[in-house]
């Protein structure tokens, strides 16, 4: 296909790269919700939070382990793509790192959204579902998005993983940091967008909990 000449012409290479990433955003964005469900359910959220212990350390305690868990697979899957299969030995990683960075905060402000939702409502699997199925598809994972009709493209590109992707993608090829550029700014207009209005929408959720006391219902 015309479409994956931009990321090298080799349609493995374009999967590998989507599975490897996605994976490390998807668990990225839902960590941090499943580890909170967890602790609501085994009773534990509420002696946590009346611990001395700060929102952020929560927020990082809660969701280092899975996140380092997929830093790992993703580094596993790159790493038997370029040793393996003889993939991305030109890859360029300050092009990766210019695009990762604002990808994993906008994915994490998304995060903290899906936990506000599970303090609230007590259940955010539905939609963190919904969510990641309606990202794979239209987040360029199987197939590029350029390949998508028009009309559906146009809804492609709010998606974080969109932008990731192919940023990365170039990245792993080669292409210098002013090619990849674009995503990066996208991505950064995105988190900016994001973190604020999900940091509050967190506080509120656990404050709105706490004078409630239903911290301990699930």
């Amino acid at each position: 296909s015309e479409h994956l000449d931009k990321y090298g012409g080799d349609y493995v290479a374009f999967l590998l790269a989507g599975f490897a990433f996605s994976d490390l955003f998807g668990r990225g964005l839902s960590s941090l919700p499943a580890s909170l469900r967890e602790q609501q359910q085994s009773g534990t959220l509420e002696p946590l939070l009346v611990t001395p212990l700060g929102l952020t350390e929560l927020v990082i305690g809660s969701s280092i382990f899975t996140l380092a868990q997929s830093i790992v697979r993703a580094t596993l899957m790159l790493g038997f793509g370029a040793l393996v299969l003889g993939f991305w030995h030109d890859a360029n990683f300050a092009s990766c790192a210019i695009v990762l960075l604002p990808a994993m905060v906008a994915m994490f402000a998304l995060g903290l959204l899906f936990a506000a939702f599970v303090i609230l409502i007590k259940q955010a699997d539905p939609v963190i579902s919904a969510y990641n199925l309606a990202s794979a598809v239209l987040g360029g994972v199987l197939f590029p998005v350029q390949a998508l009709p028009v009309w559906i493209g146009v809804f492609a590109w709010v998606f974080p993983l969109s932008h990731a992707l192919s940023g990365l993608r170039l990245a792993l090829i080669g292409e210098p940091p002013s090619e990849v550029l674009a995503p990066a700014i996208a991505l950064t207009v995105l988190a900016a967008l994001l973190l604020p209005g999900s940091i509050f929408a967190f506080r509120y959720s656990l404050t709105r909990a706490m004078w409630e006391g239903s911290l301990v219902q699930y």
